[in-house]
């Protein structure tokens, strides 16, 4: 799993890169010290955490034009995470976006093209 707290506007070449199996340049000093580093295998997923809008998820889905054959999992800010703001939200979001992969996963959808809400 790779973490990466990323602006829209990296976020498509960093994500491109990812998906190359390549280590991506950093815009975010921070970002770089999250997740495992390991780039030797394309994530199964892209999953974009709720800081982002829909806008910013098809931006830099866009941006990865050549790697369109994995699914973009994007909140859905439409439906409420039923915590309050903090440490429990992040773990709410990751909860959902988990639970979305592995519905992909177990229908069959997840070496697939796609953009799904969760």
């Amino acid at each position: 799993m790779i973490h990466a707290c990323l602006s829209p506007a990296a976020g498509g070449e960093e994500i491109s890169a990812i998906l190359r199996c390549e280590k991506p340049s950093p815009s975010n000093s921070e970002a770089a010290e999250l997740g495992t580093h390991d780039y030797s295998k394309p994530p199964a997923a892209i999953a974009l955490g709720a800081a982002y809008e829909e806008e910013d998820g098809k931006a830099m889905r866009e941006a990865c034009t050549d790697h369109l054959d994995i699914p973009w999992l994007i909140f859905d800010k439409s439906t409420p995470l039923d915590v309050p703001m903090g440490p429990e939200c992040g773990k709410a979001v990751v909860a959902r976006a988990k639970l979305l992969k592995k519905k992909l996963q177990d229908e069959g959808r997840l070496n697939g093209d796609g953009i799904y809400y969760y």
